[in-house]
């Protein structure tokens, strides 16, 4: 053979025996690809494995144990891996295991996965870039099961204006954008249908967002002569079920709260006897600062304030385990808090930021059960991440038995309720150091961020485990 054409032929020649095991056996099993590449741990998960000679009795096999399997044709095999196989240690960030699949006595070649406690998505697309925008932030995202997904976001057109509220569809799980829309108020996936919340009526759209029909509302409230409104809000708490809470204020320092309850979308309401609390400790001149209010379709509301407590302001707070027929005061939130949940067992879950002076002191992770009135425990983000900025810890819990706090680039994982947390892993690779960055984690561990970089463009990276 001439020399020059030697090289050329191992060229050609070497894919082909690798795939074959160095053999020409057109019988020889052996995979191709396996998908997903990543698994989270200690979830189960459906992997799909593609290569050649499958038979319908061929078995997957994930570090030499056979795992179910199920026949799809001679190139592809689907299986499911439990989470005894993908439970590593909190201290082990990620491990590989090797899947194979076998034919009677004949093994294939062995394809890596790895396992992490927490996502990895891939790079991102943009979505809208920043041109003739001042600025963007991110509000919320929404995930629908039949792939749809929607961006909410708020921008500014310049320095002087006023922020707008508008939000973006995909319907082909992020890889085709439609025109933004603007809207106001709260967008919710209410049973995967598209809902909005806003001066205390409640629409649904058909069409997500291309247009709205109101299904409920809460009649005008007047507060009496003596009484100055101080908050009113309308919030979901799962099902078709609704809380539209009023406070009011009197010069004598009683704070009133009004709770209804709606269990049709606001089509009707009940309403609570009025609960009166005498605030005058609290008061040094300013009166209570509305925060928040989260609920539970348990019946478990919480409303929050914050009050002046010498030179700092302090967080004071109603509960109700009952609907609102009673309430109790208890210690408020921190100073700025992020994200907060309240689970269905009337634990409450959240992220906060300290500030001092103007500038930013701590960052933590809070968990509290009996609506908050009794202290669990607390994380301190900035030993766990090692990072001071001002960015806003995000929390997500959109997985059972596991919570992720993410700031930036970095994510971490509890399956304690935030007791105990793993080491901080990258998840994502963002455009610009400081660019702002929204995940969102989804039960079969699919992961989606959104960013938003300096210039105000908007990107989107999709990681979707089908």
């Amino acid at each position: 053979m001439n020399g020059k054409y030697f090289p050329i032929m191992v060229f050609i020649l070497f894919p082909i025996l690798f795939l074959s095991g160095c053999k020409m056996d057109d019988e020889a099993i052996y995979i191709l690809k396996v998908s997903p590449e990543m698994i989270l741990s200690k979830t189960g998960s459906t992997i799909i494995v593609e290569g050649m000679n499958f038979n319908e009795k061929s078995s997957v096999l994930a570090d030499d144990k056979s795992v179910p399997t199920v026949f799809i044709n001679s190139k592809k095999l689907k299986a499911t891996i439990d989470k005894n196989i993908t439970g590593i240690p909190l201290n082990i960030s990620k491990k590989n295991i090797f899947i194979s699949v076998k034919n009677g006595d004949t093994t294939s070649n062995k394809f890596s996965v790895s396992i992490s406690h927490t996502p990895v998505c891939n790079s991102s697309s943009i979505v809208l870039d920043g041109e003739g925008v001042y600025k963007r932030e991110i509000g919320n995202l929404l995930y629908f099961k039949n792939g749809n997904i929607i961006i909410i976001y708020k921008e500014m057109a310049d320095k002087t204006s006023e922020y707008e509220q508008k939000f973006i569809l995909s319907k082909d799980k992020g890889l085709k954008w439609e025109s933004p829309k603007s809207v106001s108020g709260e967008l919710l996936n209410i049973n995967e249908k598209l809902y909005r919340i806003d001066d205390l009526k409640i629409f649904k759209s058909d069409d997500y967002g291309d247009s709205w029909k109101q299904i409920g509302e809460y009649p005008e409230f007047i507060p009496s002569q003596k009484e100055d409104l101080t908050v009113s809000y309308l919030k979901w708490a799962g099902g078709s079920n609704f809380y539209c809470i009023f406070s009011t204020s009197t010069p004598s320092n009683i704070l009133n709260i009004y709770t209804n309850s709606s269990t049709d979308f606001g089509d009707s309401w009940k309403s609570k006897e009025k609960f009166s609390y005498d605030v005058s400790n609290l008061y040094e001149g300013e009166g209570l600062q509305p925060i928040d209010m989260v609920v539970n379709n348990k019946g478990g509301i919480r409303l929050e304030f914050l009050t002046r407590y010498g030179r700092n302001m302090v967080g004071v707070a109603f509960v109700s385990s009952d609907g609102g027929s009673n309430y109790t005061q208890t210690f408020g939130a921190y100073s700025n808090r992020g994200e907060a949940y309240l689970s269905e067992d009337f634990s409450i879950l959240g992220v906060y930021q300290e500030y001092y002076t103007g500038a930013v002191i701590g960052e933590g992770f809070f968990y509290r059960t009996n609506l908050g009135m009794d202290y669990q425990y607390g994380t301190d983000l900035w030993k766990l991440f090692k990072k001071r900025d001002k960015s806003m810890p995000h929390l997500n819990i959109k997985m059972p038995d596991r919570i992720f706090v993410s700031l930036r680039d970095l994510m971490s994982a509890s399956f304690d309720k935030g007791k105990n947390w793993t080491k901080p892993a990258s998840f994502y690779t963002p455009v610009s150091k400081d660019s702002e960055i929204r995940p969102f984690v989804i039960e079969n561990g699919s992961c989606f961020v959104v960013e938003i970089n300096p210039k105000a463009a908007i990107r989107f990276s999709r990681f979707l485990i089908e």
